[in-house]
């Protein structure tokens, strides 16, 4: 009976369902099921799921993944915030990736969350520490399940407040001088490329974010003006929303807004007084600029160049080795639409390419010769524009190159020497030039070192291991296939096993655990949406996370075994439901007595003020009378 009680609660999780939908749910399973004794027996309510789950089955995964990490060699840390509309609250959300030596995989899972006031360095430090429970050393030993020095990086997205909290934390995690550093190996990945593609598009000021909002509005919550779309044009297909804070989500919108330019000229041309709002002027001005689709087109050719990107690295599988290259590969695309075959081509190294002098015209194309895209130059070619403004639109096109390949130069974990060289385990590297990744290798292992996550024995035996390696698995590293397989799996099937390579596989564990970027943490602000509800309190959200995360780790509510431990913590829950709640009662009266004691305190303190004020009123009287006196014996 408690088994299928847990079940219920798992699937209510699973399927973030509110605690409020499940009052009668019991007397509905005994109608469906009178012959069943189980559904007989089975006590479900609002109040029984939302103990059940948040002081039973959430505790259960809590725990086992603190064991889990607890056991672990060494972790990544993955953090990210975003504003929690129902507790007004900045949300902290913090995972931990590390090897999981049971399925030997490389796992990225939720630890909790933090709610901030302010998302300034310092609260942010105290808010990390807190939810990885560093903040103070428990009595218990079985709370103190991260150690800091196990952690060999901080993976975060890139604003310069984060910037200054990984400053801070460094320092404040290294105790002395022997333990270990953190390895910065730079922000996100996909956040750096989405900033670049969004600043390089701004600088033009062509005004594709507005015109894209603008014409999503003007239909947005208007029924009428929908059904007048539809009569005026027999189109019945509608503007997308724009994504402000993911620029390259909005190559669809844009594409849409391609097709539906000839209806939205027809419908404003028909419609001369529609309400003169910003959305309305905003979309009937831009719809009359001769450039517009030229512009909208050239948006969506280097959203195309950059969109692979982002979905190959929109995973938590192990995907550091490839960063480097995919990142490399992505800069000399986008050089290739206005740089000099002959200077890319000398620039063969990474440092060569990010140095680049753009502003050199003797390295750029010719505006005629320049790569903007078959589409775009038909679009352009068809325009009623001036040959002037044509010209000008070119020039705007390779400034905006210019700008986006300068924020990646300037932003991007290319210019990290360790990302660069966590390229010697992938697969193609190892296949196409072995010598350099050998070079890479041992760049990686005196990087480590330094930094004191491994020894000196494994980085020497690590080195000779790794040229052995090389040398003898050249079929196997043919038979890998990027798109389908995972590097933590494939390394596993050639190495774990392995004593003659034992030093080797503490390396190859330790790099393929790095973090290409925050995907992970990023995909948990939908689930928290999606969980969020009227009243839903700080604690129930981070509960419901703990449950949903360990759902997905099992592969789903199917997949979740329903031990012994588990129906002993979900026996349980009702008396730390009921500890809780004594907990927070005893937390409000003493609340209430302090409150009760200020007023007291302040009363008395008034009171007292009072008093003395009369007194001084008394003792200034006196002070006049025996002035009066004085004055009188003086004459």
């Amino acid at each position: 009976m408690k088994k299928a009680e847990v079940l219920w609660a798992l699937h209510v999780a699973c399927t973030k369902q509110s605690f409020r939908s499940q009052e009668g749910i019991a007397e509905l399973f005994r109608k469906m099921f009178p012959d069943s004794e189980i559904s007989g027996k089975m006590q479900l309510s609002r109040e029984k799921v939302r103990y059940l789950i948040c002081f039973g089955i959430a505790p259960y995964f809590e725990q086992t993944l603190k064991d889990d990490v607890r056991f672990a060699s060494k972790v990544v840390v993955c953090f990210d915030e975003s504003f929690n509309k129902i507790a007004k609250k900045q949300q902290m959300d913090v995972a931990v990736r590390f090897w999981d030596d049971a399925s030997n995989l490389v796992v990225t899972r939720y630890l909790g969350s933090t709610f901030l006031g302010h998302s300034d360095a310092p609260n942010l430090v105290a808010g990390f520490k807190k939810t990885l429970g560093l903040d103070k050393i428990k009595e218990d030993k079985e709370d103190n399940y991260f150690e800091s020095q196990k952690m060999v990086q901080i993976s975060m997205d890139g604003p310069r407040v984060n910037w200054n909290f990984l400053e801070l934390i460094a320092s404040d995690l290294k105790k002395n001088e022997d333990d270990p550093d953190l390895l910065n190996v730079g922000s996100c990945g996909l956040h750096v490329v989405h900033g670049a593609f969004q600043y390089g598009f701004l600088k033009t000021e062509w005004k594709v974010a507005s015109f894209l909002k603008a014409i999503y509005n003007v239909f947005k919550h208007s029924p009428a003006r929908r059904a007048d779309f539809i009569e005026c044009t027999k189109c019945e297909t509608f503007p997308m929303k724009f994504c402000d804070c993911r620029w390259l989500e909005n190559k669809a919108p844009c594409e849409r807004a391609i097709e539906l330019v000839p209806h939205l000229k027809k419908y404003f041309d028909a419609n001369p007084n529609l309400p003169k709002t910003w959305s309305v002027n905003t979309a009937r001005e831009l719809l009359q600029e001769p450039l517009l689709l030229p512009k909208l087109k050239f948006f969506c050719v280097i959203a195309a160049d950059l969109e692979p990107f982002l979905t190959l690295f929109q995973t938590p599988k192990p995907m550091f080795p490839f960063l480097h290259g995919a990142l490399k590969d992505l800069f000399r695309d986008l050089c290739d639409r206005f740089v000099q075959p002959s200077v890319l081509k000398e620039a063969k190294s990474t440092y060569k390419l990010l140095h680049v002098n753009f502003e050199d015209a003797k390295n750029c194309l010719k505006l005629s010769e320049l790569q903007i895209g078959v589409s775009t130059e038909l679009e352009l070619k068809k325009s009623t524009a001036k040959d002037v403004d044509k010209h000008k639109f070119r020039l705007e096109c390779k400034q905006c190159l210019v700008k986006i390949v300068r924020k990646l130069a300037e932003r991007s974990p290319l210019k990290y020497k360790f990302v660069e060289a966590a390229s010697c385990l992938a697969p193609a590297c190892i296949l196409d030039n072995p010598g350099q990744c050998k070079t890479w290798m041992d760049s990686c292992l005196q990087i480590l070192l330094a930094a004191k996550h491994i020894g000196s024995l494994v980085a020497d035996r690590g080195s000779s291991q790794y040229k052995r390696f090389v040398s003898s698995m050249e079929k196997s590293v043919k038979k890998f296939n990027e798109k389908t397989d995972r590097l933590d799996t494939f390394f596993a099937n050639l190495l774990a096993k392995d004593t003659d390579y034992k030093e080797l596989w503490i390396v190859v564990k330790l790099i393929l655990i790095f973090s290409h970027g925050n995907a992970f943490v990023e995909g948990g602000f939908s689930v928290n949406r999606e969980l969020l509800i009227e009243n839903l309190g700080e604690e129930s959200l981070v509960a419901l996370r703990r449950v949903w995360d360990g759902i997905q780790y099992a592969g789903g509510e199917t997949g979740v075994e329903v031990n012994q431990a588990m129906l002993r913590y979900a026996r349980g829950s009702h008396a730390r439901y009921k500890d809780y709640l004594q907990k927070k009662k005893d937390e409000e009266d003493d609340a209430q007595q302090l409150s009760r004691y200020e007023r007291e305190e302040k009363k008395r303190k008034k009171k007292e003020l009072e008093e003395l004020e009369k007194e001084r009123e008394l003792l200034q009287e006196k002070q006049k009378q025996i002035e009066s006196k004085m004055k009188k014996l003086k004459k």
